[in-house]
């Protein structure tokens, strides 16, 4: 009976150690770097993350000043995309609160393509344009112009897709039911468009609390 009894504390404490290393918490986000991941330009880039400060007041937020490549490992050659996993795995050696923006398509194991992708528990995020550039919502040609509609076009919905993204970052909850809030979840761009960019009263209020929680812990870290 002993033993028995034994072997039972030892396999609940296996589940409990095997739980918490699945459920890590994320990591704490001090700031936010958008970094361009491109090999083409993204002009878009700059007015959408001019519009974040007004929306996150209080949090720094930088485009980092290098773009890089997007690393090969996170390239499917054999669906033209880069994949979202690997690249948010190979994220993880940037600081909390990296996001990288894509020119190219991005995709997923499960799914054809995203708009952006993160993963809670890592702390850092995907962004890709390629679909924010056309009015149907399919992937950007590159050989087109990118010219003065097409970045007009994709420079708000940049911006709210990145609102989105710095706000799970931050720990809001997603995704929201309500018709018009910028954290609820797209299909297309139809819905990424009638979403907006706004958040919906509840979500408002949780964003204004983590940020004032990211306030209070920036204080205590710099007195």
């Amino acid at each position: 009976m002993r033993l028995l009894r034994g072997a039972l504390l030892a396999l609940v404490v296996l589940l409990v150690v095997g739980l918490v290393r699945r459920a890590r918490p994320a990591p704490p986000v001090r700031s936010i770097v958008l970094l361009p991941m491109v090999d083409t330009p993204l002009p878009e880039l700059a007015a959408a993350a001019a519009s974040l400060a007004e929306r996150f007041p209080g949090l720094q937020i930088a485009v980092a000043k290098t773009a890089r490549s997007v690393p090969a490992a996170a390239w499917s050659e054999e669906r033209g995309q880069v994949m979202g996993e690997p690249l948010l795995e190979l994220l993880a050696a940037e600081p909390p609160g990296t996001i990288a923006v894509l020119t190219e398509d991005l995709g997923s194991n499960d799914l054809s393509f995203l708009f952006g992708a993160m993963r809670p528990g890592l702390g850092r995020a995907v962004v890709s344009v390629a679909r924010l550039r056309t009015v149907d919502g399919a992937a950007f040609d590159p050989s087109l112009p990118l010219d003065g509609p097409v970045i007009a076009r994709a420079a708000p919905r940049l911006a709210n897709q990145l609102t989105s993204s710095i706000a799970k970052l931050l720990g809001a909850s997603f995704p929201c039911e309500e018709t018009v809030c910028v954290l609820r979840y797209p299909s297309n761009v139809a819905d990424l468009d009638a979403k907006g960019g706004a958040f919906c009263p509840r979500h408002a209020d949780q964003v204004r609390a983590l940020l004032a929680k990211h306030q209070r812990h920036g204080a205590a870290a710099n007195p």
